[in-house]
């Protein structure tokens, strides 16, 4: 009476392929069959769903991509500055060092894109301070944290600029 079509969707976000999307039911119209035969369309049903379903998903690209793609460490170390990577790296995996550096870009350019950050220790002082408060427990999320110092140090010295200037 009422078939379960399973549908994918194509997720274009940090190409993860296909998932499993919501479930279509079709009705399907015809008169009541006796239970043995209905029982045997179903099987067939099934099986004519799961050759459908292997046809249709695609191959995912993102294993092909991984293969070649260099540690993120080892790019890291190359891409950002030295003052920067040595604070930072014995805390964190390749992982979470892009994450932590993305917080401290993305924070400084919100008040000034032109700021150096590395011209600048009072962002160090403030990493080591979240490391520290974040180690007590003291801190739930540490890239939020990391973002709001940095962001609230990036005021500082753009104000101080912005002091200079006058």
């Amino acid at each position: 009476m009422i078939e379960r079509l399973p549908t994918l969707k194509k997720w274009k976000r940090y190409g993860k392929g296909q998932k499993r999307s919501v479930n279509v039911i079709r009705i399907l119209s015809g008169e009541l069959l006796p239970q043995a035969d209905t029982a045997k369309e179903d099987r067939e049903a099934n099986e004519d769903k799961d050759r459908a379903t292997k046809v249709d998903i695609e191959p995912s690209k993102s294993k092909h991509i991984q293969e070649h793609v260099l540690d993120t460490t080892d790019a890291l170390k190359h891409a950002i500055p030295n003052k920067l990577y040595e604070v930072m790296s014995p805390f964190f995996n390749g992982e979470g060092l892009y994450e932590t550096i993305g917080a401290l870009y993305r924070a400084k350019a919100t008040i000034d894109p032109t700021i150096q950050a590395e011209d600048h220790p009072e962002y160090v002082e403030a990493f080591l301070s979240c490391i520290r408060r974040y180690k007590e427990g003291k801190v739930r999320n540490l890239q939020s944290y990391l973002y709001s110092a940095w962001n609230k140090v990036s005021r500082g010295i753009y104000l101080r600029r912005m002091a200079d200037v006058y």
